[in-house]
């Protein structure tokens, strides 16, 4: 170490500090955001879908589609009226309708047999407290799908899936150098001396001469270089 302090003389030593917030993001979710979801079920708009080519395109058919896009497809079963209570893959939720809830888009719209012998599902694309758009297969009886405004009349609920979320872009705080430069010509010896600061990865050290890099440290915590 010595050896390398007599060599620092005319050397120009530059500091940067790196502060770098990265959020904690878990990716426990079976496909795609809520956003992608929603966009998958706007493109089903016009077609005819027959996922077991039984019965022909039945309601059911488009969700059990929509269940495949989340890779869960063998849990799609039954008819519309069965989703009231079928077994739902980890992660998802089922919800009762209440006077105030207000279903989001990419949920299941289930209704039971209050509504008719098979009931009936579909997919919420928008919704607010009076009533809900969504994308619907066989309302009436022999429709492609399409959009559907429907109000909460014999609306049992709904079935959300477990969506991901894209993680935040992580924020970068600018270095804070209490001098004019952030590097600096020394003599024979110098000392850095700096503050330890919230969230930082990490604080780099480096010794330059004459356009080369000759040494860089990289510390986890603030300290003293001498």
């Amino acid at each position: 170490m010595k050896e390398k302090q007599r060599k620092i003389m005319g050397l120009i030593i530059s500091f940067v500090m790196i502060i770098t917030i990265m959020p904690q993001t878990i990716w426990a979710s079976d496909a795609g955001s809520r956003e992608d979801a929603v966009k998958w079920a706007y493109a089903q708009e016009g077609k005819f879908l027959d996922y077991d080519k039984v019965y022909g395109a039945q309601c059911v058919d488009l969700v059990h589609y929509y269940y495949a896009y989340f890779g869960k497809a063998s849990y799609a079963t039954g008819n519309g009226c069965d989703f009231v209570n079928n077994k739902l893959p980890d992660g998802w939720t089922r919800i009762k309708n209440t006077a105030d809830f207000v279903p989001q888009p990419g949920d299941i719209a289930v209704w039971g047999k209050e509504l008719s012998q098979y009931g009936h599902v579909a997919i919420i694309l928008s919704a607010d407290a009076h009533s809900f758009v969504s994308m619907d297969q066989n309302w009436p009886r022999g429709s492609a799908c399409k959009k559907v405004t429907h109000n909460y009349n014999k609306f049992w609920g709904v079935i959300r899936p477990n969506f991901s979320e894209p993680p935040s872009d992580p924020v970068t705080t600018t270095p804070s150098i209490w001098k004019n430069s952030d590097s600096y010509t020394v003599g024979n010896s110098a000392t850095l001396t700096w503050n330890s600061v919230d969230n930082a990865t990490g604080y780099w050290f480096s010794v330059w001469y004459k356009g080369n890099k000759l040494l860089q440290l990289r510390f986890q915590e603030a300290r003293n270089i001498h």
